[in-house]
């Protein structure tokens, strides 16, 4: 589409008038161009957010999700009020530290999202695709699942490990 041949000409006009009218099909493109679009493939047993971009959630403090996001940390949000899910520890049997690599928000959403409605606790890479999310309604249950999650992922490791 760099050369101005009367064909090319036509194509630009008709992809302009589509950028400009159809709001849907022009975040698709600039999601495609910017990787945003970009998703991961996940297994048949995970939630369907698994792999995909998160958004940026506003938390109670007036934050975003995003702000949470820094180069090699991922984020463990505990979604379920007052921090009483995972509550600084993410184990089921001993209390450990906060692994390195790990930034854990304890918040509740202030707005509703499709998809995260339900989400009690989910793990964001760096990069803003969610690497585990959980509905799970038993705190004991959820805790085991997020130190699964942790344990699969790189922040997982502890110093000694």
């Amino acid at each position: 589409m760099t050369t101005f041949t009367p064909e090319n000409l036509a194509l630009r006009s008709v992809l302009d008038d589509a950028i400009a009218r159809v709001p849907e099909f022009s975040r698709f493109l600039a999601e495609q161009v910017s990787g945003v679009g970009v998703s991961y493939g996940r297994d048949a047993d995970d939630h369907p957010l698994v792999g995909t971009r998160a958004p940026d959630l506003r938390l109670s403090d007036g934050s975003g999700l995003f702000a949470l996001l820094v180069p090699g940390r991922y984020v463990l949000l505990d979604l379920t009020g007052a921090g009483r899910a995972l509550h600084g520890r993410v184990t089921t049997s001993r209390a450990l530290p906060t692994p390195p690599g790990l930034t854990v928000r304890a918040d509740e959403p202030v707005e509703s999202r499709a998809g995260w409605r339900r989400v009690r606790a989910a793990l964001v890479r760096p990069d803003g695709h969610v690497a585990w999310a959980s509905e799970e309604d038993d705190d004991v249950a959820l805790r085991s699942a997020a130190a699964t999650a942790l344990a699969a992922t790189t922040c997982g490791r502890t110093p000694d490990s």
